[in-house]
């Protein structure tokens, strides 16, 4: 892919970013529109990081959660034979479900 204007974003090459270390084909115009937005995004996390935070505790969310979590205690499950038989294509004693990938495979 021949660079552009836009295939470097914050001294990072866009285009292993945007393309091929992601797996996404994107044609020129794509690839123009993914690195000014994550153009966009680098140069924010710039900002933040300009910022003192020496003084701010590491969090894992933004409010204090108290409570959200019950008593992990086992209760009774429902009967297997009950569950499979309203499945459409029951498997081996569990759920069929279409593969993913390409028929074949």
């Amino acid at each position: 892919m021949t660079p552009t204007a836009f295939s470097y974003v914050s001294g990072v090459s866009a285009e292993p970013l945007l393309g091929s270390t992601i797996g996404l084909q994107l044609d020129e115009a794509e690839l123009q529109t993914m690195a000014v937005e994550l153009s966009a995004v680098l140069d924010h996390v710039d900002r933040i990081r300009e910022l003192d935070l020496s003084d701010v505790e590491p969090t894992s969310h933004a409010v204090d959660l108290a409570g959200v979590m019950r008593a992990d205690e086992p209760v009774p499950s429902l009967d297997r034979d009950v569950i499979l038989a309203a499945a459409p294509e029951p498997v081996d004693g569990g759920f069929g479900v279409p593969s993913p990938g390409p028929s074949g495979e």
